[in-house]
């Protein structure tokens, strides 16, 4: 931190101005990656509700014709054309009548629907989505948005460090008319510094 202090004011204005910048700029994607993540959840779950419902409402014809063989082809037809990673269907006493792709893993979500036959509960279907391929994406964005505020930091850096550089040499003209002869202390980096330095072995009776 002392170090810090003693720099130039044309490295310590710059880094101060690009250290608010990217702190300004984590925070925001902070909010993003938080925003981000409960938008593709409520998608995910949107999508898969819909989607049981869907393969619910074309097995129960299937279901109703005792035709369970017709059930099963459905659901490789929905496995194949759309995100779901495994779709299965269950009697009311929980056991499985068919099943397509892979029902459980680390990347899958499941959502249900019922089966229902008039007003009876004939089963359940269950389905898989695969979230991953949104979780890419996802990830992408933040990664552009982290890139994006570093840009910006670096930005501020450059356009604070022109100013800070002017002020930084106005204010060594100001020291030098300031200075005593034989009073200049050397290994101080601070315009600042100098200046109080040259202030406080001035005469009193100037």
């Amino acid at each position: 931190m002392q170090r810090f202090k003693d720099l130039s004011l044309s490295l310590q204005l710059p880094i101060m101005a690009a250290g608010c910048a990217l702190l300004v700029g984590l925070c925001l994607l902070w909010l993003a990656a938080t925003s981000s993540a409960y938008l593709q959840n409520e998608r995910e779950r949107l999508y898969g509700e819909s989607l049981a419902q869907q393969v619910s409402s074309t097995v129960r014809e299937a279901l109703q014709r005792g035709d369970l063989l017709s059930a099963r082809a459905s659901l490789q037809r929905f496995v194949d054309g759309s995100l779901a990673g495994g779709i299965t269907i269950r009697d009311v006493e929980g056991m499985a009548m068919g099943t397509a792709g892979i029902i459980s893993g680390p990347t899958l979500t499941q959502y249900s629907a019922p089966i229902r036959i008039g007003e009876d509960i004939a089963g359940e279907v269950l389905v898989s989505v695969d979230g991953s391929s949104g979780q890419e994406s996802r990830w992408r964005f933040l990664f552009s948005l982290l890139a994006l505020a570093a840009a910006l930091s670096l930005l501020v850096f450059m356009a604070t460090r022109v100013f800070a550089q002017r002020l930084a040499t106005s204010l060594l003209a100001l020291d030098t008319q300031l200075a005593l002869p034989g009073s200049v202390v050397p290994g101080l980096e601070n315009e600042i510094a100098k200046i109080r330095q040259s202030v406080e072995v001035l005469p009193l009776d100037m």
